[in-house]
């Protein structure tokens, strides 16, 4: 089983290691819109974080990628879910940029 509608099951674990920003390779240094496809409300965010930022989407909602995500093509946007998280997120950046000097509260 995995977080894909339609992709087979694998044999091989993937571990995902916690790292502060320091410890992630350079090449990661870049925005997330310059390794990543179709990145809008994450413009800016170093791309070494989009993982972190997803994975704790998806535990703090109790769902899978696939709630959001088309398959394994995480940049389609045909899904009303990812639209609308696209929208709470912005709304949340606006709301932290106007009462909160742009600090994530």
């Amino acid at each position: 089983m995995t977080q894909f509608d339609q992709e087979p099951a694998r044999t091989s674990i993937r571990i995902m290691e916690r790292r502060t920003r320091s410890q992630w390779p350079s090449e990661n240094a870049k925005a997330a819109e310059e390794v990543y496809k179709n990145i809008q409300a994450f413009k800016g965010l170093p791309a070494s974080s989009i993982t972190e930022v997803m994975t704790q989407f998806t535990q703090d909602l109790g769902v899978t990628c696939a709630y959001c995500h088309v398959g394994s093509e995480m940049d389609k946007d045909d899904k009303v879910t990812k639209q609308t998280a696209r929208r709470m997120i912005e709304m949340t950046n606006g709301i932290n940029s106007r009462e909160f000097g742009g600090r994530p509260e």
